[in-house]
């Protein structure tokens, strides 16, 4: 039996917002922890973009409640068990931690007070923005397990959304070095640009494995489940399925990716707008992702 959705397009942006920051906050500051030379750019425009989607994200989230300002009942009446009250603190500690990060990766003429030694304090930040990052990412997915709908009782549901919190962060770095403001400030070097072109492709390829896990874990699974795959495979939802996700957000960004790292020769201007067009991609396959997981699970009713 089909069920009226109670969460809709603000709850999609929240997952895909919050994600995307988490993923460009954990994989840039990866970078910069791992070669702060080589990754430079990398790493200060990471840090720049990562708090404001998981912020614009919580305000969405918060919207749907319908009571913008509920973060501040939920700081003053913690509950353990309360998946929501885990969250508003571990959004709100994501977000002035990167926020700070940010802060320190700005030009000194930009910073008019800083602390004493603020590589030190970077470096220290990002040390624990990573876990903290991954902890928002996994988050988004544990919301969604947090009501009893039962395609999001899926294990599988946490490392999807992981992978593609991840992917779509990088994506965004990718895009932001070839069409924003880092583009104009130079772009990637030669390094950046490898490392985000290998590390997406590794994770879309990562992510293709675990939405084919998660689509036979539904089919194989109790009658719900198997109604909501249903839904993305045969369904109203298969044309964002198959196009939105599969090929677009997908099979695509791969395809061009792989052949960027494998040397295939393009003309000059192909090659320019390669990594902005993947990017993209990726981005559009995540937003289509949390889209059918969210509208698919409320195709049926609730467990109970």
């Amino acid at each position: 039996m089909t069920s009226e959705p109670e969460w809709g397009w603000l709850i999609v942006l929240y997952l895909f917002l919050a994600g995307l920051g988490a993923g460009a906050f954990v994989f840039a500051a990866a970078a910069a922890l791992r070669d702060p030379a080589a990754y430079r750019r990398l790493g200060a425009w990471g840090a720049y973009l990562a708090p404001w989607p998981v912020a614009v994200g919580t305000g969405f989230l918060l919207l749907d409640l319908g009571r913008p300002f509920a973060a501040f009942w939920l700081f003053s009446r913690w509950r353990l068990a309360s998946p929501m009250s885990w969250g508003v603190w571990l959004l709100t500690l994501f977000i002035l931690l990167a926020l700070a990060h940010g802060y320190l990766w700005l030009p000194e003429r930009l910073r008019p007070r800083s602390p004493a030694r603020p590589l030190r304090l970077r470096r220290r930040l990002a040390q624990v923005g990573i876990p903290l990052g991954l902890g928002v990412a996994v988050y988004t997915a544990l919301l969604l397990g947090a009501a009893m709908r039962p395609l999001w009782q899926s294990p599988l549901l946490a490392p999807v959304f992981l992978v593609s919190a991840v992917s779509t962060g990088v994506a965004s770095l990718m895009t932001l070095g070839s069409l924003g403001p880092a583009a104009r400030a130079g772009g990637w070097n030669q390094a950046e640009k490898h490392l985000l072109l290998r590390w997406d492709a590794a994770l879309i390829a990562t992510e293709i494995f675990l939405v084919a896990l998660l689509v036979l874990y539904g089919l194989m699974g109790p009658a719900p489940v198997e109604a909501s795959v249903a839904a993305w495979l045969a369904g109203p939802l298969a044309p964002l399925f198959w196009v939105g996700l599969v090929l677009a957000g997908l099979a695509a960004p791969l395809a061009l990716e792989w052949g960027e790292l494998r040397g295939i020769r393009l003309p000059r201007a192909a090659a320019r707008w390669l990594p902005a067009l993947s990017g993209t991609l990726v981005l559009v396959g995540g937003l289509v992702l949390r889209y059918l997981v969210v509208y698919g699970g409320q195709r049926v009713g609730w467990w109970g």
